[in-house]
């Protein structure tokens, strides 16, 4: 992913920086996520592993919950949505609920291809060393 240098604290780069590369390595936590508004829960993170594990039988698995209760918590908590929409969730009378996908008047299952992308990435430093004129690249011209 291409960076602007000035995002990057550590380690200073020598010398003036057009750009960067930047690397994700990891994963984030794989539980299912919820947000908590009063008595209701939002699955924020994790509906087609909610939706698998159900599949398989599975009707208990942890989940990190994140209780929203001040306006502050929406940032702090990285929900992606905004406060409104987050909100516009809950105010309605019946949400879509995990069981509704399993409902066959509601769902239709559509056979399609799998695709996997493989990306691969290489990364080759290589030093050389080249003569170079050291009069001629350090004379500074006369004006004039």
């Amino acid at each position: 992913m291409p960076t602007d240098p000035g995002q990057i604290s550590s380690p200073k780069p020598s010398g003036r920086s057009v750009a960067a590369v930047t690397v994700f390595v990891g994963f984030g936590m794989n539980f299912l996520w919820a947000l908590q508004v009063g008595d209701r829960l939002l699955l924020s993170n994790g509906t087609h592993r909610a939706y698998c594990l159900r599949a398989l039988g599975i009707t208990h698995t942890p989940c990190l919950v994140s209780r929203l209760s001040r306006d502050e918590d929406y940032e702090l908590a990285g929900v992606p949505e905004s406060k409104a929409e987050v909100l516009s969730y809950f105010s309605r009378r019946r949400p879509p609920l995990l069981r509704d996908f399993f409902d066959q008047r509601l769902c239709k299952v559509v056979d399609t291809y799998c695709w996997q992308n493989v990306l691969q990435l290489a990364l080759k430093l290589e030093q050389s060393r080249i003569p170079i004129d050291f009069r001629a690249a350090t004379q500074i011209p006369h004006p004039g």
